[in-house]
C-alpha cells in the first residue's frame, strides 16, 4: 500500500510539472524583442487548463493502471504594479476531474451538486472560489504566494477532520510555497531580460518541491518564432530527483532508476508578457534493475497539459 501511495504522490505533483510537445512557428520577423511581464494594473485574463495523465505500474505483482483528465478555470486580475514588482490575484472558478484507477471511477465537477467523494476530491472542490495573491517580478520570478492560509485554517477547524484529511491539508500548504508553486505549473515563463532574435536561446534551473517529490528542473529555452506580436518559445526540460527526497530514497532502496524529460511550447503576448497558449507533455519512468525486488515493476507516467488564456 505504501508503494501505491508513492505512485499517487508522483501523480499529484506531475499533473502540474508540465512540458510541451511543439512544432516550430513560421518566422515573421527577424527583429529582436524584449520579453518581460508588463501588464497594466487592472488588466484581467481568464485561463483554462486541461491535464490528462496516464500511468502504468506494477506493485506487489499487480498491474496498476491510472488515468485522469482534469480541468481548471481561473480568473485573474493584475491588482498592483510598482516598479519591478507586480501582484496577480488568481481565483479558481471551476474544477472537474474524471479519474479511473482500474477498479474505481471517481468523477466530480464543482458546477454540479456535491457528491460522496474521497478526501482528496473534497479538498479540490474546497479550493473553488479561493483567491491567491502571487507577487512576482517582471522577469517572471515568484517572490511569494498568499491567500491559501484562511482556507486551510477553516478546514482544519472542521470537527469531521480525520487524519487522512489532516495530511492532505499539510500537503496543500506545502504545495503553495515558492518551490511548490513551480511544481504546480503556475509559474510563468522566466524571461532572460535581454533582447532576443529568432533562434536565440537561454537556460534556467528551478526547483519543484511538493510532498514526497522534490526535483531540480533544468530548462533550455529558445525563441522559435514571432508572428502578429506573439512570440513562440520552445523549451526542453530534464528533471533530476533530489537524492534526499523520500521518493528518491525509495527508488534507491528498490534499486530502480528514475528518469524524466519534457518538451514544450509557449505562445507569449509580446505586449504584456502573458502566456496565451501552451501545450505541455511530461514523460517520467522508474525502471527496475536485476536487483529490484520482484514485487515492483516498471512505472511509466505521461502527462499532457494544455492551457489557454484570454486577455480581457
Amino acid at each position: 500500500m505504501k508503494h501505491l501511495c508513492i505512485i499517487c504522490a508522483v501523480v499529484w505533483v506531475a499533473l502540474a510539472l508540465s512540458s510541451c510537445a511543439s512544432t516550430k512557428s513560421t518566422v515573421a520577423s527577424r527583429d529582436s524583442v524584449l520579453l518581460e511581464l508588463r501588464p497594466e494594473k487592472g488588466q484581467r485574463f481568464r485561463t483554462t487548463k486541461t491535464t490528462t495523465a496516464v500511468v502504468t505500474a506494477t506493485v506487489m505483482g499487480e498491474k496498476v493502471n491510472f488515468s485522469q483528465e482534469s480541468r481548471e478555470r481561473t480568473k485573474s486580475i493584475v491588482s498592483s504594479v510598482s516598479g519591478e514588482t507586480l501582484q496577480i490575484k488568481e481565483t479558481l472558478e471551476r474544477v472537474s476531474a474524471l479519474i479511473s484507477t482500474g477498479k474505481r471511477v471517481i468523477e466530480f465537477d464543482s458546477s454540479k451538486p456535491a457528491q460522496d467523494l474521497p478526501p482528496p476530491a473534497q479538498l479540490a472542490l474546497s479550493l473553488v472560489g479561493q483567491t491567491l495573491v502571487i507577487t512576482l517580478n517582471r522577469r517572471g520570478e515568484i517572490d511569494r504566494i498568499s491567500g491559501i492560509e484562511p482556507l486551510i485554517e477553516r478546514l482544519r477547524n472542521d470537527p469531521a477532520l480525520d487524519e487522512e484529511r489532516r495530511e492532505d491539508l499539510d500537503r496543500l500548504r506545502r504545495a503553495y510555497t515558492q518551490t511548490g508553486i513551480t511544481g504546480l505549473g503556475r509559474r510563468p515563463v522566466v524571461f532572460p531580460m535581454r533582447r532576443l532574435s529568432v533562434g536565440d536561446s537561454w537556460t534556467e534551473t528551478t526547483r519543484a518541491d511538493v510532498d514526497r517529490f522534490a526535483v531540480t528542473v533544468h530548462e533550455s529555452w529558445s525563441l522559435a518564432g514571432r508572428k502578429n506580436s506573439v512570440a513562440t518559445l520552445d523549451v526542453t526540460m530534464k528533471l533530476s530527483l533530489d537524492p534526499a527526497s523520500e521518493l528518491a530514497q525509495l527508488y534507491a532502496a528498490l534499486s530502480m532508476e528514475f528518469s524524466a524529460k519534457a518538451i514544450g511550447l509557449f505562445e507569449v503576448d509580446e505586449k504584456t508578457g502573458l502566456v496565451l497558449r501552451s501545450r505541455v507533455v511530461l514523460e517520467m519512468a522508474a525502471k527496475r534493475s536485476e536487483a529490484t525486488p520482484d514485487f515492483m515493476g516498471d512505472s511509466i507516467y505521461r502527462f499532457t497539459t494544455d492551457r489557454q488564456s484570454v486577455i480581457e
